[in-house]
């Protein structure tokens, strides 16, 4: 089974094209929606990391993107999975933190000390995580992004979660893209080092789903190489 994890703000349905792609190869596949049913108000990254662990198996492959690939490092931290890939990952402690800068993250300091879920400005969200996109299509994806836990926002914002990488024991792929200013390729590329991962690059920025059709087929090959299939 491949296990499909969205980003901080994401949703599910992002994962649709991928879904449709590797079910055609063979694969059963799933998009989490591993916020479900929590309130988010009290929600920490330890109970979406408690909830995939109990979801996935060694016969399974995890793929995030964003926070969902620093997700995929933490589930694989704690179970022994065929293969977890992620793509345009936020990183661990230890890394070059994501570039949104001190003085734009103070407008959310009050949402943060209240523990009142949120989801980053238009502006904001434009510059750092659609910078391809036209302004129709940016905005039609803002309006679909879900408001997620300040706790959970100001951790992976902050590169506050750790993850030993001698406790991940499954093959492992980090994706990045060219034009990402939010989480740089540099970045990716040490993590994929620091992680014994094979890494590539791909043209595009962060929102990867309106190029998404190169990244499966890199995604399929890794899988190929591995000897993964259904």
């Amino acid at each position: 089974m491949l296990y499909f994890l969205h980003g901080l703000n994401g949703y599910p349905e992002e994962w649709d094209p991928f879904l449709t792609y590797f079910k055609a190869k063979g694969f059963q596949c799933e998009s989490v929606n591993f916020m479900k049913d929590f309130d988010l108000r009290k929600t920490n990254f330890s109970d979406y990391v408690n909830k995939i662990t109990s979801i996935v198996s060694k016969n399974d492959v995890v793929i995030g993107h964003s926070m969902g690939g620093l997700l995929m490092l933490k589930v694989a931290e704690q179970v022994s999975l065929k293969a977890g890939i992620a793509i345009c990952p936020a990183p661990p402690n230890g890394f070059e933190k994501n570039s949104i800068s001190f003085l734009k993250q103070m407008r959310y300091l009050p949402k943060i000390l209240f523990h009142i879920p949120f989801k980053p400005s238009y502006p904001l969200y434009s510059s750092l995580f659609v910078k391809n996109l036209d302004e129709q299509s940016a905005k039609r994806q803002y309006a679909r992004l879900q408001k997620q836990s300040a706790m959970v926002t100001y951790d992976v914002m902050r590169g506050r979660i750790q993850v030993d990488a001698s406790k991940i024991s499954c093959p492992l792929f980090l994706i990045s893209t060219k034009d990402d200013p939010a989480i740089p390729s540099r970045t990716v590329e040490y993590m994929a080092e620091a992680y014994q991962a094979a890494f590539k690059l791909y043209p595009g920025d962060h929102y990867i789903f309106s190029r998404w059709d190169d990244i499966a087929q890199g995604i399929y090959d890794f899988l190929k190489d591995k000897d993964i299939n259904e």
